[in-house]
């Protein structure tokens, strides 16, 4: 008997070492090179190699360590809950996840267009507070969540539109981490929308435990509120909230609700909910006799309006005759309730000649069209301000009679060719007449007496109209008065032949 018991922990130490070198030649479990050969250990009968784990039970977890085994006994914490659960394959008893909402609040978010069949497009937000309790949890998992959304008549239960889920796949599975709230953000309900003022209804949505909610660890998931009553589920905001709820539509197509628009230049109508208040601007007499209307405007405008009072030329620097005069023009302006600033382009002519006196109205020499740069053409002028150009002059020799002072004069007129600012009228004159628009400089300056041979007589430019009509009208008055002398004196001689005095009878006869 003892034999027997011998040899089979002979045959039970050999099988031993066969699983340790075999186990050590694929896992190289044991040290070979350090000569110390780690030993299996023995565990209710199986043998399990060096450093090997395994599990006893769901509480107990064993380790081989060179024939030694240590096993250790998981302590489980209390379950603060009436009705907890045992998940399969945990040692512990765990409570379920239980969530509690406290208050459901939607608020529109965002707008989306209203489409020409009536379908309307809100964004939501809800924002959801929670019980935070000793008997509360957070969850994790899938599908966790069911928002609907519907709209409500004020003071019904009628729901309108109602959609059982608005929220997506993600917005679904938001996680709850206790202590927190969710906020479930850029919810998209779509609904026709009501022939309801929206002050008469509401948004109104509910929150749900998903259908097919699924926890992460496949715990059970439990849902309520609190107070115990669906009510603290369902939260609702006024439709006056958002736009795009009531549309208006007229024949410039749909506007949305608080939306502004202009029907026409004098009419402006904003949305509200689905009806358009417009108004009607009234406009002011605009206080001149040749208002103009521009283009967008809905009252009419006065065309700009300037009147020159005086041109005033100044010489800045005695040059020589022949070389470049620099002339500076300021312009006096009449100020009145009637005078305008003036804006534009091309709008100003500044004309330019030398004259043997400043009557205005004398000969003309060395006439100058335009003297103005482009820039000078298109300053503005501003009411109160007194413009004024600065220009180089030529004076050619030819143009002054030798041995003589002269003037340079100047006329001040708008251009032919001016474009107001959105095509406004432009009203220009002298004050009190034209003659206002021309002013004069004295040039003391004489030619030098040997320049005097090299000097011919000046050639006249075209004289304008305003000046020679007074030169005519002179010259016929010179006319006529040298044709009546000369008729008062062929009737006189006449009438002394055919009535002959005393004495030249008496001489008549002595002749005879």
């Amino acid at each position: 008997m003892m034999m027997n018991r011998s040899w089979y922990l002979v045959c039970l130490v050999f099988v031993s070492l066969v699983i340790v070198v075999h186990h050590a030649s694929s896992q190289e479990s044991i040290s070979i090179s350090s000569g110390i050969q780690l030993l299996p250990c023995i565990y209710h009968g199986v043998p399990f190699v060096h450093s090997e784990v395994w599990r006893v039970d769901e509480c107990t977890t064993c380790t081989c360590d060179n024939s030694t085994t240590t096993c250790v006994v998981e302590s489980c914490q209390p379950a603060h809950c009436t009705e907890h659960v045992k998940p399969p394959g945990e040692c512990c008893s765990v409570c379920p996840y239980d969530v509690t909402v406290r208050k459901v609040e939607p608020t529109i978010q965002t707008k989306r267009n209203v489409t020409t069949n009536g379908d309307a497009t809100i964004v939501l937000a809800a924002d959801v507070t929670f019980k935070d309790a000793k008997d509360t949890s957070g969850v994790r998992g899938e599908s966790l969540w069911e928002l609907s959304a519907w709209i409500a008549p004020v003071n019904t239960t009628h729901r309108i539109g109602f959609t059982e889920q608005v929220l997506n796949v993600d917005q679904a599975s938001q996680w709850y981490v206790k202590g927190n709230r969710i906020i479930f953000l850029d919810v998209v309900y779509t609904f026709v929308a009501p022939s309801l003022n929206c002050d008469e209804a509401n948004v109104c949505v509910e929150l749900k435990r998903g259908r097919n909610a699924v926890t992460t660890d496949g715990r059970p998931f439990n849902f309520g509120s609190d107070p115990d009553s669906s009510t603290s589920l369902i939260g609702c905001t006024s439709l006056c909230a958002g736009r795009d709820i009531f549309p208006c539509v007229d024949t410039e197509g749909i506007h949305l609700h608080e939306d502004v628009w202009q029907r026409d230049p004098c009419t402006h109508c904003t949305c509200n909910n689905g009806t358009a208040a417009c108004s009607t601007k009234e406009c002011p007499d605009p206080g001149c006799n040749r208002p103009v209307r521009l283009k967008g405007e809905c009252c009419l405008s006065c065309p700009y309006h300037v009147r020159v009072r005086r041109v005033s030329p100044f010489v800045m620097a005695q040059d020589q005759i022949g070389d470049q005069v620099h002339l500076r023009v300021l312009i006096t302006f009449h100020e009145s309730q009637h005078t305008t600033n003036v804006t534009g382009i091309n709008l100003w002519k500044l004309s330019a000649w030398v004259a043997l006196d400043q009557t205005k109205t004398g000969k003309r020499y060395d006439y100058r069209e335009q003297i103005l740069d482009a820039t000078q053409r298109s300053q503005q002028y501003v009411k109160g301000e007194t413009p004024a150009f600065a220009v180089d002059l030529g004076i050619a020799d030819t143009a002054v009679v030798c041995g003589t002072a002269f003037y340079i004069c100047v006329r001040f007129d708008i251009d032919s060719n001016y474009q107001t600012e959105h095509d406004r009228g432009f009203e220009f004159s002298g004050l009190p007449d034209n003659s206002s628009l021309i002013g004069c400089t004295s040039r003391s300056t004489t030619i030098p007496e040997e320049r005097c041979s090299t000097v011919d007589q000046p050639d006249e430019s075209p004289v304008k109209s305003d000046v020679w009509i007074p030169l005519v009208i002179s010259t016929i008055v010179h006319v006529v008065v040298v044709i009546i002398v000369l008729a008062i004196v062929y009737l006189r001689r006449r009438k002394k032949f055919e009535n002959p005095t005393d004495c030249d009878a008496h001489q008549m006869i002595l002749t005879e």
